[in-house]
């Protein structure tokens, strides 16, 4: 198990000082990147931190004490992080502190699992709405996302809110080296794949647009390139 990427530090909020001449201590998650920052409910003098230490630099009782629920809320996170690590293949910053608290964490969904279910429901729609043949399409691209995701990932499924631009150019390089096919049908296979992020967002499942700065490469056809040379090669006339 990797845990390099993890770590729990306390950070005073020196611009919150209150009238007794305290600041308070926040406890900072970070995880792959990302941060999660909350209140502890403990407060210090900023001349009795010590930072590199993450302990109150005091004899007192009441300073003992509050060492000792920092380290106990240290620990906490850990465990949270170590259990995570057991449960789930992926998670985030935000399930480690959800867990810390005891709430139940936000069920994430996957996109062959989401696919899926967009699939169920409009096949109701055959023979009313939509044809049996555009059904088709869509479930053979779910296919062939499937099929990526295990080339990719080695897994059977992806978190939805993990697809990144870099996931699409793989994918459309899976379709021409994989399975050997032209632009103009992985243009169709990502379109249908965009149509369902689109939904996603609606849904309020996405919060962002992966597809933002993906570009659609132009299907050049064969006539046009045999064309082309036939000019090349032999000139206009």
């Amino acid at each position: 198990m990797k845990k390099e990427n993890f770590t729990i530090l306390f950070v005073l909020k020196k611009v919150r000082l209150n009238n007794k001449g305290l600041c308070p201590i926040n406890v900072r998650i970070t995880y792959r990147g990302k941060r999660k920052e909350n209140a502890t409910g403990y407060f210090v003098a900023p001349k009795q931190w010590d930072a590199s230490r993450q302990l109150i630099n005091s004899k007192s009782s009441d300073a003992l004490n509050d060492n000792t629920q920092l380290e106990l809320i240290k620990q906490k996170i850990k465990n949270s992080y170590l259990s995570l690590l057991l449960e789930l293949e992926e998670f985030d910053v935000n399930d480690i502190y959800l867990k810390y608290l005891g709430k139940p964490l936000k069920e994430s969904e996957f996109v062959i699992s989401y696919f899926q279910k967009y699939l169920n429901k409009i096949y109701r729609l055959i023979g009313k709405d939509l044809q049996l043949a555009t059904w088709k399409k869509y479930n053979y691209v779910n296919t062939q996302i499937a099929g990526f995701i295990k080339w990719k990932f080695k897994k059977n499924d992806y978190p939805l809110d993990k697809i990144t631009l870099q996931f699409l150019i793989d994918f459309e390089y899976y379709l021409k080296t994989e399975q050997n096919q032209g632009q103009s049908t992985i243009n169709k296979a990502i379109q249908r794949f965009r149509k369902l992020i689109k939904i996603a967002i609606a849904e309020d499942v996405l919060n962002k647009d992966p597809f933002i700065l993906y570009r659609v490469e132009k299907a050049v056809k064969l006539t046009t390139l045999f064309q082309h040379k036939v000019t090349t090669d032999f000139g206009s006339n």
